[in-house]
């Protein structure tokens, strides 16, 4: 099973790839991080999603991509990271739809 994960990472990345600034790239790429969460990648996941914040042109994905790791990083009870996070997205993307959510965290 942990197999088919990794083979669905590689999969995902490579549509995600292919459709970069696209509503498609970025949905694969979510599924991607899923698919990496999954075999207990977390790292991975986040790499993933730091990806996202490099690459997208499109603030709100990157603000989305932010929110992401911070959520993954309270799952492994990481406050502090998760807390850091929140504090890059708010000052990041200080416009964003999401910065309503972290101010009170």
């Amino acid at each position: 099973m942990i197999e088919a994960y990794k083979e669905a990472v590689v999969h995902y990345e490579g549509i995600s790839q292919a459709n970069r600034d696209t509503s498609l790239g970025y949905t694969t790429t979510l599924l991607a991080v899923e698919a990496s969460l999954a075999t207990k990648d977390t790292q991975g996941g986040i790499d993933i999603l730091n990806a996202v914040i490099n690459t997208y042109k499109d603030a709100e994905m990157q603000a989305s991509a932010l929110m992401n790791i911070a959520l993954i990083h309270v799952n492994a009870k990481d406050y502090t990271k998760a807390k850091e996070t929140l504090q890059r997205l708010i000052i990041g993307y200080p416009k964003s739809r999401l910065v309503k959510m972290p101010r009170n965290f």
